[in-house]
């Protein structure tokens, strides 16, 4: 609710303070993406933190349709084909990686 709010910086503190619990929750990784991603912060988003959640959690499709996403939005897009196949490799019904895939 946090970062919905626009409290971003309140939302990085709680998810930071679940990882230091346990480095290895990938859904807080993924809240501290999609921080970095309200901020526009795109990069640092993906690379520190999508991937990350994706590593950590790869039976699940969120993750990498978010860097999908990042890399279609900034015209890496045979990355991001990539990133979509990986998503419907985990699930083949997986309606945003084929939305994804199909704006690409």
């Amino acid at each position: 609710m946090l970062r919905q709010s626009g409290q971003l910086e309140d939302a990085e503190g709680w998810y930071r303070k679940a990882l230091a619990i346990d480095p290895g929750y990938a859904r807080a990784w993924n809240g501290l993406g999609l921080v970095w991603e309200a901020r526009k912060e795109l990069a640092k988003a993906r690379e520190h933190y999508y991937e990350k959640a994706a590593e950590l959690d790869p039976k699940e499709p969120v993750y990498p349709c978010n860097v999908g996403d990042l890399l279609r939005q900034s015209g890496q897009l045979g990355e991001a084909k990539g990133w979509y196949r990986k998503a419907l490799a985990i699930d083949p019904q997986n309606a945003r990686a084929q939305n994804g895939l199909g704006l690409l």
